[in-house]
């Protein structure tokens, strides 16, 4: 582990790893789990969230997609996942959700004789809107200080404040000022310029993992060509109503195993053509990320 002129502090996996959880150390020692740290896992797909998910403490995982979420109950189907649809009577619904979220710190946490024995920890998925009710009913159990919160995809804190004015920064704020255990989780470097100035960032260690380089997999890009008469707006409907349909996007064996790929990135160079795409296909804000470049 070498620290670099810019206070940056690298881990070099172990040839062969694939995995974050290939890595036991990352757990035991190389990581200050007792603090508030970033993680750069330089690429996507290697378990980052799986690897606390998996962990023996307890573990708030909070990200900007609902739909990541969705997908991380699904795999750990013990975990317990705070989300209100909306409704015609959602201020009794988030009620009822926090109170549901109190009987499941009681049989993750100890608290009752019916707990079975070992128990597992408390693994809680919320997205950064719910969050507050999160921490509200945690503070009520009096475990803010032994769970680690997972920021995922972090930089999106900044990325969305441009849409959502002050309330990714307000759940920032809050979020250092309650809480002593954070691991702000990232695959995209943040500007330095939001690390430096932004007071929460400012001032703790910073973990980029190095990778093996012959384990790093490229994505395979598919180019179609639109034939006369079709349009953007088109082939990416249909590529949605599939989605819709199947429940993924690709699927392909590897190791024997039957992989689903239910992410797709679509390069398109209209923004037009973007919003009609999100209109026609009745998209909601927690099913896309748009991310644009800016101009040079």
């Amino acid at each position: 582990m070498d620290n670099n002129i810019n206070n940056m502090i690298s881990i070099s996996m172990p040839k062969g790893c694939r995995y974050m959880s290939d890595y036991e150390n990352l757990l035991n020692g190389e990581l200050p789990l007792d603090g508030k740290f970033i993680l750069n896992k330089t690429v996507t797909g290697c378990g980052g969230t799986s690897l606390f998910l998996d962990s023996n403490f307890p573990v708030v995982i909070i990200s900007p997609r609902l739909q990541v979420l969705k997908e991380k109950h699904r795999q750990y189907p013990d975990s317990f996942h705070f989300h209100v649809p909306f409704s015609g009577n959602r201020g009794q619904a988030i009620i009822q959700m926090m109170r549901d979220l109190d009987s499941y710190l009681d049989c993750h946490h100890g608290s009752t004789p019916f707990t079975p024995l070992p128990m597992r920890p408390a693994k809680i998925l919320v997205t950064l809107d719910s969050s507050d009710k999160v921490l509200g009913v945690l503070r009520g159990n009096n475990m803010l200080d032994s769970c680690l919160f997972v920021v995922d995809e972090f930089q999106c804190l900044m990325g969305d404040a441009t849409f959502k004015g002050s309330t990714d920064m307000n759940f920032l704020i809050r979020l250092d000022s309650e809480v002593k255990r954070i691991c702000y989780l990232s695959a995209t470097p943040v500007p330095d310029i939001y690390l430096d100035y932004i007071p929460q960032f400012a001032n703790i260690p910073y973990y980029k993992l190095e990778w093996d380089p012959d384990v790093i997999v490229e994505p395979t890009l598919k180019e179609r060509q639109m034939r006369n008469g079709e349009t953007a707006e088109k082939l990416c409907g249909e590529l949605i109503q599939r989605y819709r349909r199947d429940g993924y996007f690709e699927r392909k064996i590897v190791d024997g195993n039957i992989v689903c790929s239910r992410e797709a990135c679509i390069f398109l160079n209209e923004v037009k053509s973007i919003i009609r795409i999100i209109g026609q296909n009745s998209l909601k804000p927690d099913e896309v990320t748009i991310l644009f470049v800016a101009n040079t």
